[in-house]
């Protein structure tokens, strides 16, 4: 019937309204019928009561009259009605339709009850014995003394229910044509409106596929006409003005995908209007469509958002620290909120930057670690030298062997203090050294070998066992040899100092599926699971006494992780409390195409 879903709505809201309003008129005026007629059968009744009233009287009060029964039932054929007189104790007297003394005692009829409270009594309900619907209206007939019985007047409600029926049919038809009439109209109209309506969809839907060039033509000069003059207009400014937001909006998607930062921007709502990637990781918005959601919705960091409240609520820039869960794990994001603006300088929203500083932050308690244990390491030797010299120079009469061993402990200070800043600057040099960056290719077996022969003679005179196991083919890798000695040196040395006798250290260099495997195992007191974690970090000590004792700095095995990580290689140890220790580092093996 109709093309157009518009035209189809028009028709259907204008014969809806039509129909709708001629069905209210309908009930309503059918039932304010209903009602004036019920009122003025009531008012008829209670006029008919009355006047049965004043005829019953004269009976109630034992005057000779004629018989009451004859009387009623003569008025009852007249009037159309029904009428009793019943007794002020309920029993009823005279009836128009029925024998009083095969009636029922009527004292508590609610009409009864109603006229013996209020005057007069009316009440509607099913008849037993006459079997239909009924109005009755009672009064009270009274005497000098008081009631002294009641006048009943009703009739059947049926013949009002078939003049409302029939009423009901006419308008219900009257309203009907009326529907049909304005049917007609409404079809003629919504295709004359609709029909200009449609050349306008078709050229914006052409504009909303790029088609700008599309006009809409215009015949008349009514509302319709102007609004075409208007579309066209719209289409030329609107081509220009998407073609410059298309290059804006490509750019700045552009900028936002390449920024390392979170971004966030928000309405003055606070709901998201915009989200990079890198934010969408930071926050994880529990869906993947968060635009258009509260900002304080999609994350569960909550200074984050405040950090957005803030900024909008004081108009000034905000800086907030927060911790977020991600695929990465914990990270440490730094968060700067800024108000927006829009033209009028009116507060329309926070733009939100989301700065990861966690590698930042890691880098600063590092330091701060290392500085405090640089300098508690520098102290104890500094304080023990300064209290010998000091004790010294102060006391010259010192035995010779007093002085002797003053010195001599002055003298091994002295060289760990020369110890911790060798290694200290051992250690700066090979973190500062990129991996993979040397040059110089190196048989993995001659430092191992220099490492033993040289550290065996300590081993003997500490009575362990000292092992070598290596290859007969060379094991070659490119790399610094003087860091890969220093590498094979604090293991060994490690692995000696830590050992009792009789004890054993064996060293052992293999390949393993194109990796160099280095092992250096002891049998000493071996490491707790919950130390294995740290004993790679600088001046860890797993027994700080014994270390200190043996001449120890805490910072081999830190030196032994960043000279292994310098050349593509990691460090770990396996270690069982009660029988030994293993630490393992493995290095990529040198190819013969990667020597090419």
């Amino acid at each position: 019937m109709f093309r157009s879903s518009f035209a189809w709505k028009l028709f259907v809201a204008q014969v809806s309204v039509i129909a709708l309003t001629g069905a209210v008129l309908a009930i309503y005026g059918a039932r304010r019928i209903e009602n004036d007629e019920l009122e003025a059968s009531r008012n008829l009744l209670e006029g008919h009561a009355y006047l049965l009233a004043e005829i019953a009287r004269p009976t109630l009060l034992g005057k000779p009259v004629p018989k009451l029964q004859p009387i009623i039932e003569e008025l009852g054929r007249a009037t159309g009605n029904r009428l009793t007189v019943v007794a002020v104790g309920g029993t009823v007297l005279a009836d128009s339709d029925e024998s009083p003394n095969q009636m029922d005692n009527h004292g508590s009829r609610p009409e009864v009850l109603e006229a013996k409270q209020r005057g007069v009594g009316a009440a509607t309900r099913f008849s037993q014995t006459v079997q239909r619907m009924l109005m009755y209206v009672a009064v009270p007939i009274r005497d000098d003394k008081g009631i002294i019985g009641f006048a009943r007047a009703s009739h059947s409600l049926s013949k009002i229910e078939g003049r409302i029926a029939e009423l009901r049919t006419t308008v219900f038809l009257v309203a009907a044509i009326a529907v049909a009439l304005a049917s007609v109209l409404a079809l003629v109209f919504a295709r004359r409106l609709t029909g200009r309506l449609q050349g306008m969809t078709e050229v914006a839907r052409a504009m909303a596929g790029g088609d700008y060039a599309r006009r809409v033509r215009t015949t008349s000069g009514d509302e319709i006409g102007m609004l075409a003059r208007a579309f066209n207009t719209m289409a030329e400014q609107l081509g220009s003005r998407i073609e410059a937001m298309t290059n804006e909006q490509t750019k700045l998607a552009s900028i936002l995908r390449g920024m390392s930062e979170g971004v966030v921007a928000i309405d003055a709502d606070e709901r998201v209007l915009h989200i990079n990637a890198v934010a969408a990781e930071y926050l994880q918005p529990p869906t993947k469509d968060p635009i258009g959601r509260p900002i304080w919705e999609i994350t569960r960091q909550p200074r984050i958002s405040e950090a957005a409240s803030e900024a909008m609520a004081k108009a000034t820039d905000v800086r907030r620290d927060a911790t977020v869960t991600t695929s990465r794990g914990d990270r440490h994001l730094m968060i700067r909120s800024s108000p927006l603006r829009d033209s009028d300088g009116r507060l329309a929203g926070a733009v939100l930057v989301l700065n990861d500083v966690t590698e930042l932050r890691q880098l600063e308690r590092m330091r701060s670690e290392f500085v405090a244990n640089v300098s508690h390491e520098l102290k104890t030797p500094l304080t023990a030298i300064r209290g010998f010299i000091e004790t010294l120079i102060n006391d010259r009469d010192l035995p010779d062997d007093k002085r002797r061993h003053f010195n001599e402990r002055i003298r091994k200070q002295t060289a760990r203090l020369s110890a911790l800043v060798t290694d200290l600057l051992t250690l700066s040099r090979v973190e500062s050294q990129a991996p993979l960056s040397h040059e110089d290719v190196i048989d993995l077996r001659t430092p191992v070998r220099n490492s033993v022969n040289e550290l065996r003679p300590l081993a003997e005179q500490k009575g362990l066992s000292l092992e070598l196991d290596v290859p007969d083919s060379a094991v070659s890798l490119r790399g610094n040899a003087e860091s890969l000695r220093q590498l094979v040196d604090n293991l060994v040395d490690n692995a000696i100092k830590y050992t009792p006798a009789p004890g054993k250290v064996r060293v052992s260099l293999g390949c393993i599926r194109g990796s160099a495997i280095l092992e250096v195992s002891d049998t000493g007191p071996g490491i707790a699971p919950a130390e294995l974690d740290r004993v790679f970090e600088r001046f860890y000590r797993v027994d700080k006494g014994r270390s200190r004792d043996l001449g120890g700095t805490g910072l081999g095995l830190s030196i032994v992780k960043h000279v292994a990580i310098s050349h593509g290689g990691k460090a770990s140890v396996d270690s069982v409390l009660g029988e030994g220790s293993r630490f393992r580092v493995e290095f990529p093996v040198l190819t013969e195409a990667s020597r090419n």
